[in-house]
């Protein structure tokens, strides 16, 4: 599940449910309007803040870490591999 609130006074902005296993990594893209998410099911979303979806890639070893490196995002798999996107 994943759930947004506004940090100035912690008033919920809404939640969606993501992924049906776990959710292993939540990065903002650069623009703060959009979010990544990427889950033990072995997919990579994209979001807008509505939690509507944009796009998917799915097919993927369970992801067990996720992180972002300028203009690249890095995912760690359950199989030992990590890839760039």
């Amino acid at each position: 599940m994943i759930r947004l609130w506004r940090l100035a006074d912690g008033a919920p902005l809404g939640g969606w449910r993501a992924h049906p296993g776990g959710v292993h990594g939540l990065l903002f893209d650069a623009s703060g309007e959009r979010l990544l998410s990427a889950g033990y099911d072995g997919s990579i979303m994209r979001w807008d803040l509505r939690g509507q979806p944009l796009q998917r890639v799915a097919g993927l070893p369970p992801v067990t870490a996720f992180a972002a490196a300028d203009d690249l995002v890095v995912s760690g798999h359950r199989d030992g591999k990590l890839r760039w996107w």
